[in-house]
């Protein structure tokens, strides 16, 4: 079963729809690269690249990773994520949104589950939540490492 999970933010759709992408730095990593068709996350010396696909449905926003070098000690497998989507679905709840993040792929099969799970509930249920309801979040801030 893929990862998912639902946080409930006091932003009204469309304002979270632009901040989850917009505000990267704020919630997940302040290492972002971004270009036209998506952007990287940088954390220690891994990254992960995502493309961001085109929007067919306004309360769905799909991001696929086309590279990734996870560095993590245990997981042989740096590339795990690759092919990975990440699906996000916003819908109003009372005068915010519920929003859910399901990532497609981040199955128990996989050896960096453990890790990534933890991972998203901090990044996602936490950072992402707090960010959103008018908190600080609290992103990875890494630098690479010599």
């Amino acid at each position: 079963m893929d990862y998912s999970a639902t946080i409930t933010v006091a932003a009204d759709p469309a304002t979270a729809a632009r901040a989850i992408p917009d505000d990267l730095e704020r919630w997940w990593s302040t290492r972002v690269e971004r270009d036209d068709a998506g952007f990287t996350i940088r954390f220690n010396n891994s990254h992960v690249r995502f493309e961001i696909g085109p929007d067919t449905r306004p309360e769905r926003r799909v991001w696929t990773c086309t590279d990734a070098n996870m560095i993590i000690e245990g997981v042989p497998d740096t590339t795990e994520w690759q092919g990975t989507s990440l699906i996000w679905d916003l819908r109003p709840q009372g005068s915010g949104t519920a929003i859910t993040l399901t990532h497609h792929g981040l199955t128990p099969e996989i050896d960096c589950h453990e890790i990534c799970v933890a991972g998203w509930r901090h990044f996602f249920e936490k950072s992402l939540c707090d960010h959103l309801n008018g908190l600080p979040g609290s992103p990875e801030r890494s630098a690479a490492i010599a």
